[in-house]
């Protein structure tokens, strides 16, 4: 499938409105590198192994990675389509090897993190 790009008319945008869509571009990169590390620990040290890789097949990979923003397939209930681990319950928000249980106990200890509305997803 050949990359889309999106075009526009910039003749529609004053100089002040190019401005702005030029810093919420360059805010956008910013947020995308953020949301790739919140979402599995590993996916900067991936995504650099793959664009290094002269592979064909790495090259699809990384493709979908960049889709995915990680290597587990959100199509097919996040199963990893670059390895073989798991993509972890709580994504990289709780230390891998928390439990439900512990989270819980955090939380009855804690109250006002609760509050906080730390719960993202260890169900």
């Amino acid at each position: 499938m050949p990359e889309q790009k999106l075009i526009i008319d910039k003749s529609l945008l004053n100089k002040n409105q190019k401005i702005v869509v030029q810093k919420l571009y360059e805010a956008a990169k910013i947020i995308d590198e953020i949301f790739l590390e919140q979402v599995y620990d590993k996916n900067v040290e991936i995504r650099q192994t793959l664009s290094k890789s002269e592979e064909p097949l790495d090259k699809l990979k990384l493709e979908y990675f960049n889709i995915n923003f990680g290597p587990f397939d959100r199509l097919d209930h996040d199963k990893p389509f670059v390895g073989t681990e798991p993509k972890p319950l709580g994504a990289n928000f709780y230390p891998k090897d928390i439990t439900k249980e512990e989270f819980d106990n955090w939380l009855k200890a804690h109250p006002e993190d609760e509050k906080k509305n730390l719960r993202v997803s260890l169900q």
